[in-house]
């Protein structure tokens, strides 16, 4: 048994802090899937090159990685908070580069990757600390719901580009981002 004597029991892993993981996790992995799916036909559609959208896909992870190396410098943990501001900012990029037509897909992709960089590390890590008695379940959880996004979001996205054009998908994309902001948020 688990129990020590006079210790308080384990929480409840079911509890509205899992969901919210869980929501973080779904909005970041289909943001950054969908993203680095629109990446090509975003840059065609601002009148660059194919080739331009495929170094946009490299420089959305290069943005990604950057960002997680940017938690080496920071020094002290970063919580619910720093998750929120990630998410604001990178629909704070998205939506001004498709609000100002900006043809520099690149560079959005850039910066939105920078400001996502570091979110699933410490989503992952929060899910562990939020759950010590069963941390290994909660952050398999919170992948899971990751993985979940990976595979809808790009999908509906898709749906909604096909729909009402690409830059109703990248907005999409944005308010997804916004989502993960708000479900952050909440966390704190």
């Amino acid at each position: 048994s688990r129990a020590v004597a006079g210790a308080p029991p384990p929480r409840s892993l079911w509890s509205l802090s899992l969901v919210l993981l869980a929501v973080v996790s779904f909005a970041y992995v289909g943001a950054e899937t969908a993203l680095t799916i629109f990446a090509v036909p975003w840059a065609m559609l601002v009148g660059r090159e194919a080739s331009v959208g495929q170094f946009a896909i490299s420089t959305l992870w290069f943005g990604l990685l950057a960002g997680r190396l940017g938690m080496l410098v920071v020094r002290r943990p970063l919580g619910a908070g720093f998750l929120a501001l990630s998410g604001a900012a990178s629909a704070a990029v998205l939506g001004a580069a498709i609000a100002c037509d900006v043809t520099r897909v690149e560079l959005a992709m850039l910066l939105a990757g920078i400001a996502l960089g570091a979110v699933y590390p410490v989503l992952i890590g929060l899910a562990g600390a939020r759950f010590p008695e069963a941390s290994g379940t909660a952050a398999g959880l919170v992948a899971g719901a990751g993985a979940l996004g990976g595979f809808v979001v790009p999908w509906l996205a898709g749906e909604l580009g096909d729909a009402r054009g690409l830059r109703v998908a990248v907005l999409g994309v944005a308010l997804l981002s916004l989502l993960l902001a708000g479900a952050a948020a909440a966390l704190r």
